[in-house]
């Protein structure tokens, strides 16, 4: 495993002593099984204390006899102890057990830590003649029948040396691919247990967000009506005096603003949040209802030329309303002094396409060619002439986009910006 994975990830923050969790056990048992049955040869598992967690192709004088009686157990086990100690990643050791059969062993480790042993062996060595007198003495000292414990004794496979060094070569790295496949399920369950606890802040800072934006959306748009009801009040009772008329004007300007920035910010909320299904919408219907909303603001024009069409029908959803209500809020606000605003319809035709086009025109400072193409990102930190707009423009083409259009800007008087902006937007056309 590399070291920067081990400087990243930490084992110590799982349970190695639970292993089953850990090694995918079932499949190592059943690529073993599969192996003895062509090499016949066994092996086995064992965690750190003794218990075995794959096994196969054990000797009946092992499981009949050695495993069955506890001195030759515990011989087992001393001998399995003794040969794990001081372990080296990737290196096996062979010795021959208390109970005179050869075995073979190979440490486990999980990111730098012993946590098994994989074992095998209970072999003879075809160039050796096993020790019948031991075995007879073993079958008298501990009441084994000793007519089925040599037979047993006889039944232990004699392999070559060539063949004990390949098989081992084979263990040690069978152990060091479940050590890395392993060590990375404890990283992917590292990973997820952070990335759920991740998840959850995410979605209380998230609840928390949308109780602020719920605050702002509701009651202070609430009191900005209230307000803008109040300044109407005081505007009729001082047409007299000019100057207070304009102040008031300008007062209300500021809170129309305020309320449409707080609508803005839902707007996108929602845009984040959920996907908003489309719908045939008219544009025609929606443009008459901005134009009787900003229609009435005093020393703003807006003017809605539908150009003798009816209807003009788009898959669009109540959202549309936001990008026509944003370029005209902007074109009243960035339009110091008496505001000529138009709003014009028609149907054009592009690569065969038919689309409906609405242009909102205004006599304000216009847009310098720098900045045509910057004012509809989010981050535009522009000069006076653009400031402000980000967030509005923003939704309009983040809506445009969702509803397969484009949006651009253009100069009113083509090649001198400072006459004012021309914003067009086209939307595919829906044949109903």
């Amino acid at each position: 495993m590399p070291e920067e994975m081990n400087r990243i990830f930490s084992i110590d923050d799982v349970d190695i002593t639970d292993l089953e969790r850990i090694i995918n056990i079932p499949e190592i048992q059943d690529m073993m099984n599969h192996f003895y049955e062509l090499t016949h040869i066994g092996m086995a598992i064992t965690d750190m204390n003794g218990n075995v967690l794959v096994a196969t192709g054990w000797q009946d004088i092992c499981t009949k006899f050695h495993r069955c009686h506890p001195e030759t157990l515990r011989n087992c086990v001393e001998s399995d102890t003794n040969i794990t100690q001081n372990p080296v990643k990737g290196k096996y050791t062979i010795y021959k057990c208390k109970n005179n059969m050869w075995d073979i062993a190979t440490p486990l480790f999980l990111g730098g830590k012993h946590v098994a042993n994989l074992f095998t062996g209970q072999f003879f060595f075809e160039d050796e003649v096993p020790d019948y007198e031991f075995f007879r003495e073993q079958a008298r000292k501990y009441g084994f029948d000793e007519a089925e414990y040599l037979s047993a004794v006889d039944r232990v496979p004699r392999w070559s040396r060539a063949k004990v060094y390949t098989a081992m070569e084979f263990y040690t790295r069978l152990a060091g691919m479940i050590n890395s496949l392993s060590y990375s399920n404890i990283h992917l369950q590292n990973m997820l247990s952070k990335q759920k606890e991740a998840e959850e802040e995410i979605q209380k800072a998230r609840m928390q967000a949308e109780l602020y934006l719920d605050l702002m959306g509701h009651d202070i748009t609430n009191i900005n009506m209230i307000v803008l009801g109040y300044l109407e009040l005081a505007r009729n009772t001082t047409q007299e005096n000019r100057e207070h008329v304009e102040s008031l004007d300008k007062s209300s300007e500021v809170l129309q603003r305020s309320t449409r920035l707080i609508q803005n910010v839902r707007t996108l909320q929602k845009l984040q949040d959920i996907v908003v299904p489309t719908e045939p919408v008219d544009v025609c219907q929606v443009l008459q209802e901005i134009r009787q909303e900003y229609g009435s603001i005093p020393g703003k024009t807006v003017d809605l030329n539908l150009n003798g069409l009816k209807c003009c029908t788009v898959r669009a959803n109540y959202l549309l309303n936001e990008v026509f209500a944003n370029l005209v809020s902007n074109a009243i606000k960035h339009t110091r002094g008496p505001a000529d605003i138009r709003i014009d319809l028609g149907i054009v035709e592009e690569n065969g396409e038919k689309y409906c086009r609405v242009r909102v025109i205004d006599n304000g400072p216009g847009i310098p060619e720098d900045f045509k193409k910057k004012i509809f990102n989010r981050m535009l930190k522009g000069t006076d002439k653009a400031k402000g707009m980000g967030l509005g423009l923003y939704l309009v083409k983040s809506l445009v986009d969702s509803y397969h259009g484009k949006v651009w800007v253009e100069d009113r008087v083509p090649g001198d910006y400072t006459k004012g902006a021309k914003f067009v937007v086209i939307l595919p056309l829906t044949i109903l």
